[in-house]
């Protein structure tokens, strides 16, 4: 994929799918698109990252020099503060070919109006680096503006034969040179919302603007419709997805959907999740997620592309229907979200919790007031309950007294290798009951876990690699080898330099799974006991070390799993699945 042109945090995140995805992948050209991927590593897509110094706001066309549209600031602020959602709208007559809209090709005052109860509008989802974004006023270039409105005014055309108007799940623009006569557009089309026109970034208007970030879940959960804009998206073609071509074609845009900017990038994760209907902007036409899911779950019963169609058709899933239901607590949708950010980035790594926040409840405008380097600590706190997949997400983590168990951030922890449903999402099968979600202690100790683990001997330094035994049965003593498990694109950790910090007099491993599998890895963390063995029922006061992986698991010399014979090593003492652990 390096050869082909693709960027190296892409490449790296597929080298981790399964044989036939990476495959698959390896075949594929990259978008036609230009971004300067010489500067991207294996961790992070610098060709995706907004510099806000140097951002270059796009015409429709290169050649074009019409002006700057923009609404009335004063409106906008004045609706964000009554908390408002403000919608903008133009006359009519500017989609003719009229003086009035040779007049707005030279610029001029988007109309602002207040959302209400029951009004349709159109929520706009589009990828920062693609131009369509304004860090200096809120304003766009006015071709840029009309091309909006025509993609709408298809969204919402009658192109049935009757007459009858129908929900359109796969439009194709008119031609304007043979146009079609059956085609009937509204009388007024229903008015936009969009980031870039309607969230103030000025500095001296700082608090407005955390106010209506504050407020972009219900932008997108009160939109009739959100229109998908991502160059990448834009050069696959509406002929790829029809019925009558090849199967394998259609296969191509599914996986070109799933490996797309608009599916890698933080906030739109919460307008795709949250948005009522969604529509994509392909090459030629508009695309319907819901009918391209339908279209691509009956691709899915073939088994020789089932895992490869299978990388589109998960996110579309959830964007179809998971995003919203109604969760019975925020750590379930905290559960539901770590899922979907492993594989995605942002410019601002600060806006990680104002987006969670903003998308399963809470409150953002206080996280935005919030100095950068504590809104993990405080999104943490604001929450009745904590996924305990939080602990094994490995390191960096957070250095403040209490949860220096949390990770620093959620984003991009693809090759955590955990089992997901078991931690996350809280499915266990029998006999092994649900895990209790983790709680903060009261006093600010840090985290209370419900989990298994192992007592270790004392190290005064640490090795390389643990080898000890427990006994989890009489017949069945079990021999174990763990060790440090660094996630290869996190550069800034050392284990040269954690082992040589560490003098540990008594060790432990929480151990991530309820029961140790022969077959897979199993995540813990090491931790240092705060003091001796505790009697059988206690709960474990502990420091956290670092992520450890247990990799090996085989039956103890003279059991009949071994195999073989095994030189004697250090003896564990097994803690079982009611164990409570306190970690810090």
């Amino acid at each position: 994929m390096l050869k082909l042109g693709w960027c190296p945090s892409i490449a790296a995140a597929y080298a981790t799918k399964q044989t036939d995805v990476q495959c698959y992948a390896a075949t594929l050209e990259p978008p036609q698109v230009k971004k300067d991927h010489t500067r991207c590593s294996a961790r992070k897509c610098q060709g995706n990252q907004v510099d806000e110094e140097d951002y270059q706001v796009k015409h429709e066309s290169n050649d074009c020099t019409c002006e700057e549209a923009k609404p009335l600031l004063e409106k906008v602020v004045g609706i964000i503060q009554r908390g408002g959602i403000t919608l903008l709208t133009l006359p009519k007559e500017l989609w003719s070919h009229t003086p009035a809209e040779a007049q707005f090709a030279h610029g001029g005052e988007l109309k602002t109006i207040e959302y209400q109860p029951d009004m349709q509008y159109v929520a706009i989802s589009h990828v920062w680096k693609d131009g369509l974004g304004n860090p200096v006023q809120n304003s766009l270039p006015s071709c840029q503006i009309r091309r909006l409105r025509k993609i709408v005014r298809e969204m919402y055309a009658d192109k049935s034969e009757r007459g009858k108007r129908h929900d359109a799940v796969m439009i194709k623009f008119q031609d304007a040179k043979n146009p079609n006569e059956n085609v009937h557009y509204l009388d007024e089309l229903p008015p936009i919302w969009m980031d870039t026109l309607c969230v103030p970034v000025q500095r001296e208007l700082k608090r407005v603007r955390a106010q209506a970030i504050g407020s972009l879940a219900d932008v997108y959960r009160q939109s009739h419709k959100v229109l998908v804009l991502d160059e990448e998206l834009q050069q696959i073609s509406l002929d790829k997805l029809s019925w009558k071509k090849p199967l394998t074609d259609r296969v191509e845009a599914m996986f070109r959907f799933a490996m797309s900017s608009w599916n890698s990038r933080l906030w739109t994760l919460q307008e795709g999740l949250l948005g009522n209907d969604i529509y994509l902007l392909l090459n030629d036409g508009v695309l319907r997620t819901k009918d391209l899911f339908f279209r691509m779950s009956i691709v899915a019963h073939s088994e020789a592309l089932h895992n490869i169609n299978d990388e589109g058709l998960s996110l579309l899933t959830s964007i179809c229907f998971h995003g919203r239901e109604p969760e019975s607590s925020k750590e379930l949708a905290l559960g539901r979200m770590i899922l979907s950010l492993r594989n995605r980035q942002t410019s601002r790594n600060s806006d990680e919790t104002i987006c969670l926040s903003s998308t399963i409840g809470g409150n953002p405008s206080e996280l935005a007031n919030t100095t950068p380097k504590y809104r993990m600590q405080k999104y943490l706190q604001s929450l009745e309950g904590i996924p305990p997949a939080t602990l094994f997400m490995g390191e960096p983590r957070l250095c403040e007294p209490g949860f220096r168990w949390a990770p620093t951030s959620f984003l991009n922890r693809r090759d955590r290798c955990y089992d997901t449903q078991r931690y996350v999402i809280q499915k266990h099968h029998h006999p092994y009951p649900e895990r209790p979600p983790a709680q903060l202690m009261a006093d600010g100790s840090g985290l209370q876990i419900v989990s298994p683990g192992i007592q270790l001997a004392s190290f005064e330094f640490l090795p390389d690699t643990l080898e000890f035994t427990i006994d989890l049965h009489p017949t069945k003593p079990l021999r174990l080898t763990a060790r440090y498990d660094r996630d290869p694109l996190v550069e800034e950790i050392s284990w040269t330099q954690t082992k040589a910090s560490q003098s540990l007099r008594i060790a432990a491993l929480v151990v991530g799974g309820w029961a140790l599998d022969y077959r897979d890895p199993v995540d813990c963390v090491l931790v240092a006991m705060d003091r001796s063995p505790p009697d059988r029922g206690d709960s474990i006061r502990a420091s956290v070390v670092c992520s450890f992986q247990i990799f090996e698991v085989h039956g103890a010399r003279g059991s009949p799993e071994s195999g073989g014979d095994l030189a004697p090593v250090t003896r564990g003492i097994w803690y079982d699945h009611k164990q409570t652990w306190v970690l810090d």
